[in-house]
C-alpha cells in the first residue's frame, strides 16, 4: 500500500511539474509575442488617419487582445502563479473569484489547510476545484456557492456547494450526466491519486460536488 501510495503521489508531482513547464513556457514566447504584437497595433492604429485602414486595424487588435486574454486564461488553468506564490487557499478564492467576477453570485471560501499539501497534491486539488466551480458556473444558475476546504483523513477533503437547477438525472459512472457538462476529468484525476469525487443533487435544490485526495 506504501509503495502504490508512493507511486500516485510521484505521479501527481510529475503531471504537475509539466502543466508548470508548459505554463512557464507559453509565458516566456507565445504570450510575450502576442503582447508585443498588441501594443504595435494600436500603435499603428493610432497613427494612420484613413477610416478604410483604420478600420481594419481595430479588427485586428480586438482579435490579438483577445488572444493574449484567452492564452492568460489557458495559462491560469494549466498553472496559476498564485498556487505557488499563495498556495491552495489562494488559488481557490481565486478561481471562486474570477468565475463569478461578472455574476450575481453570493460566494464564500472557506480554506483551512494547514501545513500545505504537496505540490502534486495541490495541483490535483485546484484542478478538480476549478472542474467543480466552472460546471457550477456554466450550468447550475445559482445565487449562492460556497466552496470549504480541510485536510481530514491524511488528506484534504472539499466541498462545493450550490442553490443552483441541481440535476435532472443522477451523474453516470463516470461522472457525466445529462446537461451537466460533466465532472469526468475530475472524477478521473480523483481516481487517479487514490481519492474519491461525489456528487448529490436534486432537481430545484442545488448541487454538491465533494472530493477527497490523499496527501
Amino acid at each position: 500500500m506504501a509503495d502504490e501510495t508512493s507511486v500516485r503521489r510521484r505521479l501527481l508531482e510529475v503531471q504537475e511539474l509539466e502543466r508548470r513547464r508548459i505554463a512557464s513556457a507559453l509565458h516566456a514566447n507565445p504570450l510575450q509575442v502576442l503582447i508585443a504584437a498588441a501594443l504595435r497595433v494600436d500603435v499603428a492604429a493610432q497613427a494612420i488617419d484613413n477610416p478604410g485602414a483604420t478600420a481594419k486595424l481595430d479588427t485586428a487588435r480586438v482579435a490579438v487582445h483577445d488572444a493574449v486574454e484567452q492564452l492568460r486564461a489557458l495559462l491560469f488553468v494549466l498553472h496559476p502563479p498564485s498556487l505557488d506564490r499563495g498556495g491552495l487557499a489562494v488559488a481557490l478564492r481565486e478561481i471562486v473569484a474570477q468565475a463569478f467576477e461578472h455574476a450575481t453570485v453570493h460566494t464564500s471560501v472557506d480554506v483551512s489547510v494547514e501545513p500545505e499539501p504537496a505540490p502534486g497534491t495541490r495541483g490535483a486539488l485546484f484542478q478538480m476545484a476549478r472542474e467543480a466551480i466552472a460546471n457550477t458556473y456554466h450550468h447550475a444558475n445559482a445565487t449562492s456557492v460556497q466552496l470549504v476546504a480541510r485536510q481530514r483523513d491524511g488528506g484534504v477533503h472539499v466541498r462545493v456547494t450550490d442553490d443552483g437547477n441541481g440535476l435532472a438525472s443522477p451523474l453516470t459512472a463516470d461522472g457525466l450526466g445529462p446537461g451537466t457538462g460533466g465532472l469526468g476529468f475530475a472524477t478521473e484525476l480523483a481516481q487517479s491519486a487514490g481519492g474519491w469525487l461525489t456528487v448529490e443533487s436534486t432537481p430545484g435544490a442545488g448541487t454538491t460536488v465533494e472530493f477527497w485526495v490523499p496527501d
